[in-house]
């Protein structure tokens, strides 16, 4: 691949190998690292709790988890997935103090105020769903230990800076539905929420715009803050609400929607992070099977010689396996062989031309390429993924965020804004921007807002010569 050309070469990224599988089916096989909580978690009823396990490659897989312990049990979980050590050390040292503990007392405090929350109605955050295959199985192997939830006997909600009066009184309905009235407390330490001026993925409609704004402004903080992904990303989000309004002003006019071609992508499938049955989580048979976990397990431990080694061996034993080609690809990706992962990709497509991410990355190469037209081709003129696989009703996250992404930037490179808006909006409207952070959804924003604003600022120009 040129040095000129941008962006990086997709990886087919199969269920196997994502995270969210790793974590469910490995995660503790993997020594515990060490456990941290809050300082003060036995005055305060609430606490942030680190736990962490350490791969051999001398990464970590993280679970976070905000506790508590007076009345909602579990109020925010999330991950970090085979992170170095200046990641980690940036991860504990950017909260409140924190003190190392027993495994057994922060598995006792986190399992049981779920316990206590779900008496009384609160499941754990959404995504404890996954972060608590960072903890120990909750079994008899963990001793019990005495730890009072709720507060002088009974539930305590104390509402935080971001609970607005309707999420309040939701909790405060359920309380005097399990609790009872009189039977708990409710206690006012963080005020309520104004309204959240933060960009929400099911609010794409962009916000007021008109022409005094500074666009110019806008555009140039977001690019002055390249050297943090997490900020970038946030204040991309943000200028997409702005740049979408200032476009449907100035090039659309009047009446915007009557551009927009109407249609249903993404309403006849659904979209998971879990296992989907597909090409990659097929075998034919369990030897065949352990080769390829024994290859994962080795790039996810960045034992990239190894792997690629074995991968070319099993190649040559499987050639019908898309996946072992697929985990050659990314081995390529990871260690920085653009060129060879290229040549995977266009091999992969030879081969395998009816898998969607092989498509999916054969475009991307082609819209590297300057190629836009040919990529769409790919795609038979199907405009959506239950077109492309009528025999299929659930997507894997990274798939359907990939297909978007590509279908949204194919269109971008075309100037043909109308369908690509319908593309990002299924991005919005799947919350692939989390599901699937390590997609080419970043790609595909940054592209439009900036072939966005450059016919905005086009647009401004030529009216400013007419006057």
């Amino acid at each position: 691949m040129s040095k000129n050309k941008k962006g990086k070469v997709v990886s087919l990224k199969p269920a196997q190998l994502s995270p969210v599988n790793y974590i469910k089916t490995q995660a503790r096989s993997l020594p515990i690292f060490e456990c941290l909580i809050s300082e003060d978690w036995e005055s305060q009823g609430i606490c942030s709790i680190i736990v962490s396990r350490r791969h051999k490659s001398g990464n970590f897989t993280v679970g976070i988890f905000l506790v508590d312990l007076y009345c909602l049990g579990v109020k925010d979980a999330h991950y970090e997935f085979n992170i170095d050590q200046e990641e980690y050390e940036y991860l504990i040292n950017n909260g409140g103090p924190l003190e190392a503990r027993d495994y057994a007392l922060v598995h006792n405090i986190i399992y049981g105020a779920t316990a206590y929350a779900e008496d009384f109605g609160f499941k754990p955050h959404s995504a404890f769903g996954v972060a608590q295959y960072i903890l120990e199985e909750d079994d008899d192997d963990i001793p019990l230990m005495e730890i009072e939830f709720g507060f002088n006997g009974q539930p305590c909600y104390m509402t935080g800076p971001d609970d607005d009066e309707a999420k309040i009184k939701s909790i405060t309905a359920i309380l005097n539905r399990t609790a009872g009235p009189g039977n708990f407390e409710v206690v006012d330490i963080g005020g309520v929420a104004s309204d959240d001026e933060d960009f929400e993925e099911d609010d794409f409609d962009g916000e007021d715009w008109d022409e005094d704004d500074d666009l110019d402004e806008d555009w140039n903080d977001a690019l002055g803050i390249a050297d943090n992904m997490e900020e970038r990303s946030a204040l991309h989000q943000k200028l997409l609400k702005k740049i979408n309004k200032a476009y449907d002003i100035v090039v659309r006019g009047k009446d915007p929607k009557a551009y927009v071609v109407t249609t249903d992508i993404g309403t006849a499938y659904k979209v998971t992070e879990g296992n989907v049955k597909n090409e990659y989580t097929t075998f034919d048979n369990d030897g065949q099977e352990a080769e390829y976990n024994r290859i994962r397990e080795m790039l996810i431990d960045g034992e990239y010689d190894k792997g690629i080694k074995l991968a070319k061996k099993a190649i040559e034993k499987y050639p019908h396996k898309v996946g072992f080609h697929d985990m050659l690809l990314s081995a390529y990706n990871v260690i920085g062989e653009l060129d060879k992962a290229e040549q995977a990709v266009r091999e992969i497509y030879r081969l395998f031309p009816s898998v969607l991410m092989a498509r999916v990355s054969f475009a991307n190469v082609l819209l590297t390429d300057e190629r836009a037209a040919e990529g769409l081709a790919l795609f038979d003129g199907k405009k959506d993924l239950n077109e492309l696989y009528p025999d299929r009703k659930l997507f894997y996250a990274n798939e359907a965020a990939e297909y978007y992404a590509c279908m949204c930037r194919l269109y971008v490179a075309l100037g043909d804004f109308d369908n690509a808006d319908l593309y990002m909006d299924g991005i919005f409207n799947k919350k692939l921007l989390k599901k699937a952070p390590n997609s080419f959804v970043g790609h595909a924003i940054r592209e439009m807002l900036a072939a966005k604003f450059k016919i905005i600022q086009e647009q401004g120009s030529q009216s400013g010569e007419g006057e």
